[in-house]
């Protein structure tokens, strides 16, 4: 694992849970072995250096330990549910009718589309939130427009 901080959690006995966070950017190795004969869990790792955050968190359930760890690293951010649609995006875009021509495609081959960009072919003059809406994209807010209607 590399750059990543794994978080564990495992029922210790009736009414007792416990949760470990170990947090390492260096490029490390794991090992668990569960017997489950006698109920041990053997957690062995390696790692090529850095500094290790190790957090023993205990609670009496697992919603109680979910909710000191998430104290500790915060919550999770909501994705926005289009960006866990199909993206469509590419370098060649160079016009309005192109940007048209491969929304319909996608239409008529009946695949669905959630969001669709445009790599700089859009800028005028490679400007940053400058589109060329003289030429190659006249036209542009009213097409988007007309897709939400």
């Amino acid at each position: 694992m590399y750059g990543v901080h794994p978080y564990f959690m495992y029922k210790h006995k009736a009414g007792s849970w416990v949760g470990i966070l170990y947090n390492l950017a260096a490029a490390q190795d794991w090992w668990i072995k569960n017997d489950q004969t006698n109920g041990l869990v053997n957690l062995q790792t390696v790692a090529v250096g850095g500094r290790v955050d190790l957090y023993i968190i205990m609670g009496s359930n697992p919603e109680q330990v979910q909710s000191k760890y998430l104290s500790l690293i915060g919550k999770p951010v909501l994705i926005p549910q289009w960006g866990l649609g199909w993206n469509q995006c590419r370098y060649g875009y160079r016009n309005l009718d192109v940007l048209k021509s491969v929304l319909n495609g996608y239409r008529s081959n009946k695949i669905p589309l959630d969001v669709m960009w445009s790599d700089i072919d859009y800028m005028k003059d490679y400007r940053n939130f400058i589109y060329d809406d003289e030429v190659a994209y006249k036209g542009l807010p009213d097409f988007i427009n007309s897709l939400h209607s």
